[in-house]
């Protein structure tokens, strides 16, 4: 999140949207107020019923037919979900009451960079540091990466583009 809202300083684009603002072609994602995406990198869907053990997420669509969408992956363990429409997922209290420690604490903890995969083997993100604690990033001290990624032929040479 600290690099969505780097880039929303940056050129103004939301951090939070409604489902509708990225899939304009599905309608059923007009109607979904349970769910929002971080910029379109990441599909929320809190869990706000206590006692539950699954929850409704709608994967929305690229298309009018409702044949296409993006592919998804479960943030805690990496299932992918590449079906459009509404799928039961389970949730425990690990998914529902993340504890965090406060940024402080976080300061050297290691960054584990998790590259998902498009239908086409690609993907590419972007990532922004700076010192967390002041202003200097306006003078340019900041780092800002961006990182394409395509499918390697062989997992045994992966190499970075």
């Amino acid at each position: 999140m600290f690099t969505m809202f780097y880039e929303h300083e940056v050129d103004g684009s939301p951090v939070i949207l409604p489902l509708l603002a990225h899939y304009p072609k599905d309608k059923d994602a007009f109607s979904i107020d349970n769910e929002f995406l971080l910029q379109d990198r990441i599909l929320v869907r809190p869990v706000m019923q206590h006692g539950v053990s699954k929850v409704g997420v709608y994967f929305p669509a690229l298309d009018e037919k409702k044949t296409v969408g993006d592919v998804w992956y479960d943030a805690d363990n990496y299932q992918k979900y590449e079906r459009v429409g509404k799928e039961s997922i389970a949730v425990n209290d690990y998914k529902k009451e993340r504890i965090r420690r406060s940024s402080p604490l976080m300061k050297n903890d290691p960054y584990t960079l998790i590259v998902c995969l498009d239908r086409n083997g690609k993907a590419e993100g972007t990532l922004y540091l700076d010192d967390e604690k002041s202003f200097d990033y306006r003078q340019g001290k900041f780092i800002y990466i961006n990182y394409p990624m395509k499918r390697p032929t062989s997992y045994a040479n992966l190499v970075w583009p």
